[in-house]
């Protein structure tokens, strides 16, 4: 395989359709603006809360009082590099594809290709659910820790806060002991009005763990108060709305759209967690401060040996695999960062 058919283009071009995707709820629902850097590190700044100072009245011969201005910092980090390999050889060209036989007349260079197209998409399926992961991360727990063969790092949020300044809300009395409904929306008016007051935004959306979820299908919908609403939960069947959701339906107070999020991932010993831990829900408000960042990469091309700097949302290239076969190493990687430039406009509520 010293003649290698496939350039980055091509290769890069398997991984770009959209039915190639794994499903990232986070990931497109509350990180959608993107950010491709050139550098190796990502900067980003800290938003301040919202202001909510008035303009004074004033004196029409003058010019007005002077008001000072509000500062803000500045954080740095380098994203941290994802992805894998695999190595396709001559004789993969002679596997049987998936669904022909073996009486196949296909020839060899075709079978090759369905080989490549199968690695790349699942190391995009497997660089999706870590950029998943990462966006479920940040948001629920405030920290991003980052380890693996040679690496090591944590990637701080919000829990380096103080506890008085962290989006999490423990109630007092948890949903599963008061089974009321009333009290569900008490309890969620009251969050609404923190984000309010910390951003000025108004929260639209309950994203639940399991047990919260079943814990509210139970109270809402046999209650009477939503009845009198005109919204009778009762009759209303949960719905799957795909990438792991399912919609309960709208709450009048403080007007959210209630969805449970059963997105999962297998750590590295093949253990199965779920994204939202059972006992939380997040209340988040539609524009949140946030940038999937992606940073930039050196590459080594073996032709000049000189390192070349590849930026992108991945960064397909191959290289000669050292074994009898003559194989070639095909490399899907990818740089992301999810960022938080504030934590105001969302609320981590410890419900049951």
């Amino acid at each position: 395989m010293a003649d290698f058919p496939y350039t980055t283009r091509d290769l890069l071009e398997v991984v770009q359709g959209p039915k190639f995707k794994a499903p990232s709820y986070f990931r497109d629902t509350f990180f959608g603006n993107v950010r491709i850097s050139r550098a190796k590190e990502i900067m980003f700044d800290k938003l301040p809360n919202g202001d909510r100072a008035v303009a004074p009245y004033i004196n029409r011969r003058v010019g007005g009082k002077r008001i000072e201005l509000q500062g803000y910092s500045t954080e740095m980090y380098t994203p941290p590099a994802v992805g894998n390999s695999f190595v396709v050889t001559p004789e993969d060209g002679f596997l049987r594809a998936p669904g022909k036989t073996e009486y196949e007349t296909t020839g060899p260079d075709t079978f090759l290709d369905y080989q490549i197209k199968d690695g790349l998409t699942r190391i995009e399926n497997m660089i999706s659910r870590r950029e998943e992961l990462m966006c479920a991360q940040a948001l629920i727990t405030g920290h991003i820790e980052v380890k693996g063969e040679g690496v090591e790092d944590d990637i701080q949020y919000w829990s380096q806060l103080d506890v008085s300044e962290q989006p999490v809300l423990n109630l007092g009395t948890k949903w599963t002991e008061s089974t009321s409904a009333l009290q569900v929306m008490k309890d969620l008016s009251a969050a609404a009005d923190v984000i309010v007051e910390r951003c000025g935004q108004v929260p639209t959306r309950l994203v639940c763990g399991a047990r919260v979820y079943q814990t509210l299908l139970a109270i809402l919908g046999e209650s009477k108060v939503l009845d009198i609403r005109n919204v009778s939960l009762g009759s209303v069947a949960p719905a799957d709305r795909g990438a792991g959701i399912r919609y309960l339906g709208y709450l009048p107070e403080p007007g959210v759209e209630i969805v449970c999020y059963s997105g999962r991932y297998a750590d590295a010993d093949g253990n199965i967690t779920k994204l939202i831990p059972d006992d939380a829900c997040m209340l988040v408000a539609s524009n949140l401060d946030t940038v999937m960042a992606y940073g930039a990469m050196a590459v080594g091309w073996e032709a000049s040996g000189v390192p070349a700097i590849v930026t992108g949302t991945r960064f397909a290239f191959e290289r000669q695999h050292d074994s009898l076969e003559q194989g070639r190493a095909i490399y899907l990687h990818s740089c992301p960062l999810p960022i938080l430039q504030s934590t105001n406009g969302f609320l981590v509520i410890k419900a049951v």
